[in-house]
Order: C-alpha cells, then structure tokens, then sequence
C-alpha cells in the first residue's frame, strides 16, 4: 500500500486467518502517527475479543519500537511520543469501543452513565415474559404455551432487533411485547447489557437529530479507526 486512506475514505482489506491482517494494522497505525503526526490517542483499533485486542496491542507497540529505531528527524520524534504516550492508545474490543463512545457522547446519547452492566437477563426476561403470557391469557388472547413463548424469548435476546419468528405472527407480536417489556424494566433497574452497547451507540450515530453531532464528535476524538476484526453474523457491529 502506497498511501495511506484520505480522511473521510474507507479502506476495507478482506482476508482470512493468518494472512497478515493484524501486522498491516500495526504497519497502519505507525505509518498515520509517523506520515501523518497522528496522536496515537487518536487512533482506534477495534478487534473482536479480548485477546485479539492483547495481541494487537502487542504488535503495535513493537512496530512502533521497530520504526522509531530505524527512522531520523520528525518522524523518529513522532513515533517515540507515540511510544511514550502508549497507553493512551484506544486499542479495545467492539464492545468496549461502543461503550467508550457512550460515555464520550455524553447527553447525545440515550444512555445513562450511572447504569451497571448485567451479564445476564435470564431472570428479567422469564418474569417479563410470564407477566405478558398471563396478561394475553387473561384476555383470552393465547393460542401457544408458556414454553413456546420463552423459547421465543430467550432467542431474541441473542438477536436485539432481529426478527426470530416470521413478522406478523403471534409469535413476533409476543416477541416485540416482551423485549419493549424487558427494555423498560432494564431502564427503571439502571442496567445494560452488552448488546446495549451496540445498539445504543448505533442509534445514537444514525438518528437524524443526534447522528450529525455525534459523529462529528467521534470524528474528532478518533480521525482514524482501524477494524481488526468483527463478528459478521451481527448486523449491528
């Protein structure tokens, strides 16, 4: 690669394990702070799991030591501030992404600080989807069993606004009810979820009235973001 992407340009590099992905982000990183005089505070390098993110945070480091060492001049002074100021770098998972961006979006979006995030729902979505069953039941409105609606439910917790049964139907009716239900009573108990992050954030970014100053905001705090890698099952990431 000659040069590197055009502020506003994306670049997107496909390719399958162990062909180099994470050393030409490492190459990437250092050649914006190095060409460029990117801040490496400014640069985001979002990969999938924990350990990815560890092993790009590795890799880049040593390329940064590795070009400081043979550069001169500007360039070796910009990549030894860079090395300095390495543990600002915002090397992080897609979720700890998003959840930073929370946080540095602040009233943009629709998101409390204050909440704690749970790991599990399970407990919060059967007494949701119970209180809805009885409600349906009361109004004589039930042609399925309590089971069939938990199934429903328990799926679509692992598919935020995916659809897990064909629309239209009571299944997808009960389904929707459920997660408005679970959603308002996450709300009131000051709690999210991982998939929260996601969503959140990308309702902030493409809502026609907080979307044009958000990513405006985020524009400035990371000009550059570097995607290792992402779960492509998942619409949202």
């Amino acid at each position: 690669m000659s040069g590197l992407p055009k502020p506003g340009e994306t670049l997107v590099i496909e390719a399958s394990a162990g062909t180099g992905k994470t050393w030409r982000i490492s190459e990437l990183a250092s050649r914006f702070i190095a060409e460029r005089g990117t801040p490496v505070s400014q640069i985001a390098i979002v990969t999938f799991s924990a350990a990815a993110a560890a092993e790009v945070e590795n890799r880049t480091r040593t390329r940064l030591q590795a070009d400081a060492q043979a550069a001169t001049g500007r360039t070796r002074s910009r990549l030894e501030s860079a090395l300095a100021d390495f543990d600002l770098a915002p090397i992080m998972t897609t979720h700890g992404f998003c959840d930073r961006l929370l946080s540095q979006l602040g009233i943009l979006a629709d998101h409390d600080p204050t909440d704690t995030l749970a790991t599990d729902l399970g407990d919060l979505a059967t007494q949701a989807c119970a209180d809805h069953f009885l409600r349906l039941r009361r109004q004589g409105q039930l042609r399925f069993t309590f089971d069939q609606a938990l199934a429903w439910v328990r799926a679509a917790l692992f598919a935020p606004g995916a659809p897990v049964v064909p629309a239209g139907t009571d299944a997808a009716r009960f389904t929707d009810a459920v997660r408005d239900l679970v959603e308002q009573r996450k709300r009131r108990a000051g709690v999210y979820t991982f998939d929260d992050m996601l969503t959140r954030c990308r309702d902030t970014v493409v809502d026609p009235v907080t979307g044009p100053p958000a990513r405006a905001r985020l524009a400035g705090l990371y000009p550059v973001v570097l995607v290792d890698e992402f779960q492509d099952t998942d619409t949202i990431q």
